[in-house]
C-alpha cells in the first residue's frame, strides 16, 4: 500500500518555524536547472517556491502558545510495485496526493475539505543510505549512497490550524468514541490509512493483492501473537491474508468489501476495459 507516515517534524522542531524542514526538502533540487526542478505544490497550485511555503505556514499560527506544535509532517510511501504501477508520473502522484489531502481533512470530523487547510507537498524519487542501515554497516553501500530501485515518495507540510485560524488540528490526537459509537473527537490514524489505500486503488484502478493490505502488514507487525500467528499460518497454506487478517481483527471489516462486493468490482473493471 501507499504507507502513510505522519509525524511532527521530519527535520527541526515543529514549535517554531518550518523554514528547516523546507529547506532539507529542496535536496534534490540542488544543482539542477530551474526546468528540472521539482517545485512544492498544494490544494489549487503547482509551481510554488519555497520562500512561499515557509511564509505560509510560519504565520497560520493565530493563538499557538510557544509549547504547541505549528505544523506536522506526512509522508506518502510507494511500494516498488505501486510506483512501477503508475510510472512514478507526477501528474497521477499530485492528484492522488489532492485526494490524500481530502480524506486528512474528512477524519477530523469537522466538515473539512482539502481546500480548508494549509498545506504544501513536494515529491521526491530518491532515497539514500543512513549511517546506521545494515547495508552502511556491513560496508555494502557508503551513508549517503542511492537506494536501488524506485523510491518514489510525497513529503507534506501541514498547518497546525486551517485557513480560517479557528481550528486548531492535530493528527497525533488519538481517536475517541462515545458510547453510541458516534465520533467524538481526535484523528483516527489507522482508519485514515486504510482509506488512503483504498483511494489509491480506485482512483488509479490498481488490483490490490490481498497481502498488500495495510491491515495486514499492520497486523503482523503490531499484532497480538495470537493474530500475527493466524495470519502467517494462512500465508503459508496460501490461503487470503486478508480474509485470515479480517478474522481476527473485526473492527476493521467495515473497511473493506466482502468477498461478493470484492468480486462485481473485479467483474465491473473487466467489462470497463472491454470497451477501451
Amino acid at each position: 500500500m501507499p504507507f502513510v507516515n505522519i509525524e511532527n517534524s521530519g527535520k527541526g522542531n515543529n514549535k517554531g518555524s518550518c523554514r528547516a524542514l523546507v529547506n532539507y526538502l529542496c535536496k534534490e533540487n540542488e544543482g539542477k536547472a530551474l526546468n528540472e526542478k521539482e517545485h512544492f505544490f498544494s490544494d489549487e497550485q503547482d509551481q510554488i517556491n519555497r520562500q512561499h511555503v515557509t511564509d505560509a505556514i510560519d504565520k497560520n499560527i493565530s493563538k499557538l502558545s510557544k509549547s504547541d506544535s505549528k505544523f506536522f509532517m506526512l509522508t506518502l510511501n510507494f511500494s516498488q510495485k505501486e510506483a512501477k504501477y503508475i510510472s512514478s508520473d507526477p501528474e497521477k502522484i499530485k492528484a492522488y496526493t489532492r485526494q490524500v489531502m481530502d480524506l486528512y481533512a474528512k477524519n477530523f470530523n469537522k466538515g473539512l475539505r482539502s481546500s480548508d487547510l494549509v498545506w504544501f507537498a513536494k515529491i521526491e524519487f530518491n532515497r539514500s543510505f543512513k549511517g546506521y542501515e545494515k547495508e552502511v554497516t556491513e560496508g555494502a553501500y557508503q551513508q549517503g549512497d542511492l537506494k536501488p530501485g524506485l523510491n518514489t515518495h510525497v513529503h507534506l507540510i501541514i498547518s497546525r490550524k486551517d485557513k480560517s485560524q479557528k481550528l486548531k488540528l492535530s493528527p497525533m490526537s488519538n481517536h475517541r468514541t462515545g458510547s453510541s459509537g458516534i465520533i467524538k473527537s481526535g484523528f483516527n490514524r489507522t482508519a485514515f490509512k486504510i482509506e488512503c489505500e483504498k483511494s489509491f486503488d480506485k482512483m488509479l484502478r490498481y488490483q490490490r493483492e490481498p497481502g498488500e493490505h495495510f491491515v495486514v502488514s499492520n497486523t503482523l507487525k503490531n499484532g497480538s501473537r495470537e493474530e500475527k500467528v493466524h495470519v502467517k499460518q494462512a500465508i503459508y497454506k496460501n490461503q487470503s491474508p486478508l480474509l485470515a487478517t479480517l478474522q481476527v481483527v473485526r473492527s476493521l471489516n467495515a473497511y473493506y468489501p466482502t468477498d461478493d462486493e470484492e468480486e462485481r468490482k473485479r467483474k465491473k473493471n473487466r467489462d470497463q476495459d472491454m470497451h477501451y
